[in-house]
């Protein structure tokens, strides 16, 4: 692999897909004006990144592709995906029958 894709293909950039979930249970425990920053950040502040960073036209070769393939960043950075959208889920439904509970004067213990 060429040391220009070990360069420009790094794995980190891809991170930015966790950026949804914490803003969406930051605002859901801090409440308020807070709901509105996942919007800011998503059709705001990720676009206008994605703009300044410009387009890319190059495609790694089909060598580059197989090698880039075998690297364990990428395949965690995707599989982990899913795991932190249920948590994220499963948290927010938890949370919310709590309050319920509360509310009614039940114990949530």
């Amino acid at each position: 692999m060429s040391e220009k894709t070990k360069s420009s293909l790094s794995p980190w950039p891809f991170l930015i897909i966790y950026t949804l979930p914490i803003c969406v249970m930051t605002g859901y425990w801090r409440g308020g004006l807070w709901h509105f920053q996942t919007l800011l950040i998503v059709f705001g502040l990720v676009p206008l990144i994605d703009w300044m960073l410009g387009l890319r036209t190059d495609n790694p070769s089909p060598e580059e592709e197989d090698e880039l393939v075998e690297r364990r960043a990428f395949r965690w950075i995707t599989w982990l995906v899913v795991p932190v959208q249920v948590a994220v889920v499963f948290t927010a439904r938890t949370s919310r029958e709590a309050a319920r509970s509360a509310r009614r004067g039940l114990s949530a213990r």
